[in-house]
C-alpha cells in the first residue's frame, strides 16, 4: 500500500500545482507501476510507452492535431 499512497500523494501535489507536465509525469508514474504487474512478455512494451518524455508526447500531440482527420473506411 505504500506505493499507492506515494502515487496518490504525488498526484494530489501535482493537481495542486496544475501543471500539464506534472500531471503527465504522475500519470506515467502510475502507468509504470501498472506495467510492473504485467507478465514479462508485455512488460517491455508497456514500460517503453510509460517512459515517453513529456517533450516527445507534446511533439506527437502537435503532429496529430495538425494532421487532417482520417475518414473511417467501411469494411475495415
Amino acid at each position: 500500500m505504500k506505493i499507492r499512497d506515494l502515487i496518490s500523494a504525488s498526484l494530489l501535489l501535482t493537481l495542486g500545482a496544475c501543471s500539464n507536465k506534472g500531471l503527465y509525469d504522475n500519470l506515467r508514474l502510475q502507468q509504470r507501476h501498472e506495467c510492473m504487474k504485467q507478465p514479462p512478455t508485455t512488460n517491455d512494451k508497456c514500460l517503453e510507452d510509460a517512459n515517453k518524455s513529456y517533450a516527445e508526447y507534446q511533439r506527437e500531440r502537435e503532429e496529430a492535431l495538425k494532421a487532417p482527420p482520417q475518414k473511417n473506411k467501411p469494411g475495415l
